[in-house]
């Protein structure tokens, strides 16, 4: 069937999944459960000496702080070229930062949509109730988030579907030893046709 309708989302629509608007993105992002330990308090504690240092601003006023494109923008420029930013961070330093953003970033969103989740708001029953009623057959989607909202939903309604990003990306898993991601189908069935702006923290390319 052909695609008869696009629908365009932006932070807007995944912050009724529970997920930070812009404005709160950098708030949600250093807001660690317990940032004195675990996984997401290191990363959160490694970021914040980074921008400290780089930018003169702390983990306590995040709303001084560069956008989540700025501070990606900077490192890049920085890294690709081969360059210190600041007198402390070197290319190879900038990349694990940028590791550590991405990191923190995936765990944020994820963490956020599980709580909204089990906490199903009205703002989450509208969502759902959205997301159930689409007809996907003839439906595509043009994302500027990098989280899965619209894919878990159309997941969990299917039993042999697939996401279909437009740029030739294979359903994959990651190997039990954590080196390597294996493909865990040819790509068959129902799709949900989706185009990610900005990627999302799902996708990764096998070549």
């Amino acid at each position: 069937m052909a695609c008869k309708r696009v629908f365009i989302v932006g932070g807007g629509f995944s912050h009724y999944a529970g997920l930070p608007l812009t404005s709160k993105f950098t708030e949600a992002l250093v807001s660690a459960q317990n940032p004195e330990k675990g996984l997401s308090g290191s990363l959160v504690r490694h970021l914040g000496s980074f921008v400290k240092a780089t930018f003169g601003h702390t983990l306590q006023t995040p709303a001084d702080w560069p956008s989540l494109e700025d501070l990606f923008t900077c490192i890049d420029l920085a890294a690709n070229s081969g360059h210190h930013l600041g007198n402390t961070f070197s290319a190879a330093e900038l990349r694990t930062i940028r590791r550590c953003l991405i990191a923190r970033t995936i765990r944020m969103l994820q963490n956020l949509h599980g709580q909204a989740a089990k906490k199903k708001d009205e703002n989450w029953k509208r969502l759902k109730k959205l997301l159930t009623n689409i007809d996907y057959e003839s439906s595509a989607f043009v994302s500027m988030n990098w989280d899965e909202v619209i894919e878990k939903r159309f997941l969990i309604r299917r039993n042999d579907a697939y996401v279909d990003y437009g740029c030739n990306a294979i359903n994959a898993r990651v190997s039990p030893d954590r080196l390597c991601v294996i493909p865990i189908n040819e790509n068959k069935g129902h799709s949900l046709k989706i185009v990610e702006i900005h990627g999302s923290v799902n996708k990764a390319l096998l070549r």
